[in-house]
């Protein structure tokens, strides 16, 4: 999708996109989530974790993956931990070698 373009101008061509359809699966959200985390922008990222919540979507270990790896590459490993640890602690997925090392290098 428009995600992986490297603007964040196409992050506003996939939100209006998101925003027209019907049906939006976890791997939807999962675009726009991994999208906005790795322009930087965690507040849109966690704007539409708590949205995909919302809406009756589980996050995946995609998702939860894609939040911690958005704080570790801003700098932020207390917010990353924390995210790794709700994941561990509160979720069916368990941190796998992925979680680990977005946690650790942020990519």
């Amino acid at each position: 999708m428009f995600v992986k373009c490297g603007k964040m101008e196409k992050m506003e061509v996939a939100r209006e996109f998101f925003e027209e359809m019907e049906f939006k699966d976890v791997v939807v959200w999962n675009i726009m989530i991994s999208g906005y985390a790795l322009k930087g922008d965690l507040n849109r990222a966690l704007k539409y974790f708590k949205g995909m919540e919302l809406a009756g979507v589980q996050p995946d270990r995609v998702t939860w993956n894609s939040i911690i790896s958005g704080y570790s590459q801003k700098g932020q490993f207390k917010e990353a931990s924390n995210f790794f640890f709700k994941m561990r602690d509160l979720t069916e997925f368990k941190p796998n070698v992925v979680s680990w090392t977005v946690l650790i290098t942020g990519n």
